[in-house]
C-alpha cells in the first residue's frame, strides 16, 4: 500500500491589499481628484482573488482561504462605506446621520467563499434618508460592477424584528449578523433587540420550524449518508445541519 497523504490546514497570511486614500473632507479638493469607486473595487476584487489563488495553489486550505478572502471583503465594503459617507458630507456637512452595515447569512458567519452571495443589511435609524440612499446605494452598485453577488437588505430595527417574527428565513439569517462599519450604537440597538425580541421569544417554536425544515430538507436532497452523490450542503451530515446546530445553540444558550 501507498504512504498516506496527508493535508494540514495550511493557514498562510494575506497582507491587506492597499486601497486608495479616502476622498478628502474638503469639496473643492476632492472634485480635483475624483474617486471612482467602481473601478477601485473591481482593481481590488481582482487582485484579491489573484492572491488567493496562488495560496491555494500553494498549499492553502479551504478554510484559510475563506478567511482570507472575508477579510479583504470586509475591508472593501468598510472602505465603499466610508468614501460615501465623506462624499456626502462634503455636500451636506451639518446632517448628523445614523447608519450601519452589517453581514448575515453565510457571510455574517465569516464563511464568505470567492463566489459566495454577500447578504448585507443596511441599519438606519428610524426612516430612510437622502444620507441612507447614497451609502446603501454606493456600496451596492460598486459590488454589483465589480463582479459581487450582493444580496442587499435596507430596514431600520423595527422592521428587522418584525419580519423575523414573521419570516423563519429572516430571522435564522439574522442570528448571524456581524458588524462590519458604520454607526456602532445603532448596531448594538440592533443586537438589543435581536436579544430582546427575536432569540428570547418562544425558542420552542423555533427548535420545532427547524426540526421540521430539516426534516423536509433531508427528504428532498437526500436522507441518508450513505449516498453514492450525497448533497455536501443540504442532505443530511451536509453544511446545513451543521448551520443549523448552531442557531439552535444560539438561541438555547
Amino acid at each position: 500500500m501507498g504512504e498516506e497523504v496527508s493535508h494540514p490546514d495550511v493557514r498562510p497570511n494575506l497582507p491587506d491589499i492597499e486601497l486608495p486614500p479616502l476622498p478628502p473632507a474638503d469639496l473643492e479638493v476632492a472634485a480635483e481628484s475624483r474617486l471612482n469607486l467602481k473601478e477601485v473595487s473591481k482593481a481590488y476584487h481582482t487582485r484579491v482573488r489573484d492572491e488567493l489563488a496562488k495560496l491555494y495553489v500553494t498549499g492553502a486550505s479551504g478554510h484559510a482561504v475563506v478567511e482570507l478572502y472575508t477579510r479583504q471583503i470586509d475591508r472593501l465594503i468598510s472602505y465603499l462605506f466610508h468614501a460615501a459617507a465623506r462624499l456626502y458630507a462634503q455636500r451636506n456637512p451639518r446632517l448628523q446621520q445614523r447608519c450601519t452595515v452589517l453581514a448575515h447569512g453565510g457571510y455574517g458567519r465569516g464563511e464568505l467563499n470567492p463566489y459566495s452571495d454577500v447578504d448585507l443589511l443596511f441599519l438606519y435609524h428610524w426612516k430612510i434618508t437622502p444620507y441612507v440612499e447614497t451609502v446603501w446605494e454606493t456600496v451596492y452598485y460598486s459590488l454589483m460592477d465589480a463582479g459581487f453577488a450582493v444580496l442587499p437588505a435596507v430596514r431600520n430595527v423595527r422592521e428587522c424584528v418584525r419580519l423575523a417574527t414573521q419570516d423563519l428565513t429572516v430571522k435564522t439569517a439574522l442570528l448571524d449578523a456581524r458588524y462590519l462599519c458604520g454607526d456602532e450604537p445603532l448596531a448594538r440597538e440592533f443586537t438589543v433587540a435581536l436579544e430582546r425580541e427575536i432569540i428570547s421569544k418562544h425558542p420552542e417554536r423555533f427548535f420545532q420550524a427547524k426540526a421540521q425544515e430539516s426534516q423536509e430538507r433531508h427528504q428532498r436532497y437526500g436522507g441518508s449518508i450513505y449516498l453514492l452523490e450525497p448533497h455536501l450542503k443540504e442532505g443530511q451530515g451536509g453544511l446545513r445541519d451543521l448551520h443549523t446546530a448552531g442557531w439552535l445553540a444560539k438561541v438555547k444558550f
